[in-house]
């Protein structure tokens, strides 16, 4: 798993997950993210290994630019320019998180533009 320095220590990264999924086609997209929102939907295969997927998320998705610590504002701007017809009216989306956003600004009007 990747790693940033931290302070003192070193850190794994983590990272978060969207699921967007459409009802009327039942088609799914798998998004991620640290701080930057990046599509993984082909690591998630019939057969794919959990663990396996998540090393291959800190390693070859573009899930963080930044130090690798959640930033959810940062995030919900980078979904919005960078996957802007992810959701249509019969989308759900679930946003599974640990909700720290590290003191950074959550920009909680991103929501409002879904």
């Amino acid at each position: 798993m990747r790693r940033v320095r931290v302070g003192r220590g070193v850190q794994p990264l983590h990272p978060e997950c969207w699921s967007a999924h459409s009802v009327s086609s039942f088609e799914s997209s798998r998004l991620c993210f640290i701080d930057t929102t990046d599509e993984v939907t082909d690591l998630f295969g019939p057969d794919a290994d959990l663990a396996v997927a998540v090393q291959r998320i800190t390693r070859e998705a573009g899930v963080y630019t930044r130090d690798g610590h959640s930033d959810y504002g940062h995030a919900f701007v980078s979904f919005l320019n960078d996957f802007p017809n992810v959701l249509s009216p019969r989308s759900s989306l679930l946003v599974l998180g640990d909700g720290r956003n590290n003191y950074r600004n959550p920009r909680p009007t991103c929501s409002r533009t879904w």
